[in-house]
């Protein structure tokens, strides 16, 4: 059985235990005043924290994905259908990897000596802490160019050093 007091800082509160004694307890009310309008300071800055967590990875996600791609396509250099094992790879790597970003596009030029991936997104972000910050939406960019090396000719040359440096010992 739980009996009130009429206090108005303090509410005393009682029960009975297992052998029937009363025992008392205090529970102040001023402290439910200062979790509520402390709350309602944390929560947004926590769920903004936890946005620009998922910001920073798909900005990582984006700059893996055109690295890749610039890789993939100074190592298929050789290859007769380039542009469309580039394209597989593209949307196989864009299939889901992004927590918020939408509208995300690759472009991959590859030319004779070189190629280089650019792609761009964007993330939003909910609510009106960012709007306070600076707005909701941010854009994602990133670019990467990679050379296309010539695996033969570098061998020839490695080959044609060994045949000198032979000749020069004998």
């Amino acid at each position: 059985m739980i009996m009130r007091s009429k206090s108005t800082k303090t509410t005393r509160h009682y029960y009975k235990n297992d052998t029937g004694r009363r025992i008392r307890f205090v529970v102040s009310g001023s402290f439910t005043v200062e979790a509520a309008l402390l709350m309602t300071i944390l929560i947004p800055v926590l769920t903004a924290l936890i946005y620009a967590a998922f910001y920073i990875h798909d900005s990582a996600v984006l700059q893996g994905i055109v690295c890749e791609l610039a890789a993939a396509g100074s190592n298929l250099s050789q290859e007769k259908n380039r542009a469309g094992e580039l394209e597989k790879k593209k949307n196989a790597l864009l299939s889901s990897r992004f927590t918020g970003t939408r509208g995300a596009e690759i472009s991959i030029e590859a030319g004779n000596n070189s190629v280089s991936a650019s792609g761009r997104g964007e993330f939003r972000f909910p609510g009106m802490i960012m709007n306070f910050f600076g707005g909701s939406i941010k854009k994602l960019s990133k670019n990467w160019s990679r050379e296309i090396l010539q695996p033969a000719d570098l061998i020839r040359k490695i080959r044609g050093l060994e045949y000198m440096v032979d000749t020069i010992k004998e």
